[in-house]
C-alpha cells in the first residue's frame, strides 16, 4: 500500500536527511523567531493599554513601561532575549528568502504553479513579509529606541517637548508642564510617562500610523504562522488533524495580538 505524501514517519526522514548544519540552522533559525514571537506579544500588550481601559489615560502602558525600565541588566536582557535573536533569525531569513521556491505565483510551464494551495500562499507571505520586516523593524528601533528614546527622565536638565493636542493627556494625567510656543514642555517626569508622550506624539503623523499598521499586521502574520510552520518542524503537529487544529489556534492569536496593536493605534489618534 503506497504511504501518503502526509505519512509522519515519511516527515521525519526528511527532518533527518537533512546535512547536519542545515537541520541546526533551521533549528536555531525556529527557535529563535519563537523568543521574537513572545516579544510581539508583550510588546504589543504594554502598547495596547496606551488605549485600553477608558479613563486611564494610559496609565497601565505607564505603570508597565516604568516596571521594564526598572528591570535589573536590562541591557544584558535586551542583548541575550532580543539582539541576539533577532540576528540569528535575521541573517537566516534572509539567506531562506533568497533560496526561496515559491509555488503561489502563475508560471509559464517552467516551474511549478500551485496557488490553490493556502500554505503555498502562506509561505510565500512568510518570505515576503520577512523582507519588509528587516527594514521595518530596523527603522522601528531606530525611531524609538535612538532617535526618541526619553533619556536622563528624573533629572534636573531632562526637558520634553511636545505638540499642543498633547495638553489634554498632560493634564488627564496630572502632568506638570508649561506653554512653550506652539506646544507644551514636561520639564520633568518618569521614563513611562515619557513614553507615552512620545508614543501619542508619533501617532499624530498619519505616516507613522500608517506604516505602524502595516509592521502590526506584518509582524503578527510572520510570528504566528512561523509559529505554526514551528510546530510541524520540531514534530509536534504531523498528522493533517492536528496541523489544521495548530492553524486555527495560531491564527486566533495573530488575529487577537493584531487588535492590540492597532488598539494602540487607536488610542494615539
Amino acid at each position: 500500500m503506497k504511504r501518503s505524501k502526509n505519512h509522519p514517519k515519511e516527515k521525519w526522514v526528511s527532518v533527518f536527511s537533512q546535512p547536519p548544519s542545515a537541520f541546526i540552522k533551521r533549528r536555531l533559525h525556529s527557535v529563535a523567531g519563537l523568543f521574537l514571537t513572545f516579544f510581539l506579544v508583550e510588546h504589543l500588550f504594554v502598547n495596547s493599554q496606551s488605549a485600553l481601559f477608558w479613563g486611564e489615560s494610559g496609565r497601565g502602558f505607564i505603570r508597565a513601561a516604568n516596571a521594564i525600565h526598572d528591570l535589573p541588566y536590562l541591557t544584558i536582557i535586551e542583548l541575550v532575549f532580543l539582539l541576539v535573536p533577532f540576528l540569528i533569525h535575521g541573517y537566516l531569513g534572509v539567506v531562506y528568502l533568497l533560496e526561496m521556491a515559491p509555488t503561489s505565483f502563475a508560471t509559464a510551464g517552467n516551474a511549478p504553479s500551485l496557488p490553490q494551495y493556502p500554505s503555498n500562499r502562506a509561505y510565500t507571505w512568510q518570505r515576503i513579509t520577512a523582507a519588509l520586516l528587516v527594514v521595518g523593524i530596523l527603522a522601528h528601533v531606530i525611531h524609538m529606541r535612538f532617535v526618541h528614546y526619553p533619556d536622563n527622565v528624573g533629572a534636573d536638565r531632562y526637558q520634553m517637548e511636545a505638540p499642543l493636542q498633547l495638553q489634554g493627556l498632560a493634564t488627564a494625567l496630572d502632568v506638570p508642564y508649561r506653554l512653550e510656543g506652539e506646544g507644551i514642555l514636561l520639564p520633568d517626569t518618569d521614563f513611562g510617562t515619557a513614553e507615552l508622550f512620545v508614543v501619542r506624539k508619533s501617532f499624530l503623523n498619519p505616516l507613522t500610523v500608517v506604516l505602524y499598521l502595516l509592521l502590526v499586521l506584518f509582524s503578527t502574520f510572520h510570528g504566528f504562522n512561523g509559529l505554526w510552520t514551528l510546530l510541524i518542524a520540531w514534530g509536534i503537529t504531523l498528522s493533517p488533524y492536528s496541523q489544521r487544529i495548530s492553524r486555527i489556534f495560531c491564527y486566533g492569536l495573530m488575529v487577537f495580538v493584531s487588535l492590540l496593536g492597532v488598539v494602540a493605534i487607536i488610542g494615539g489618534l
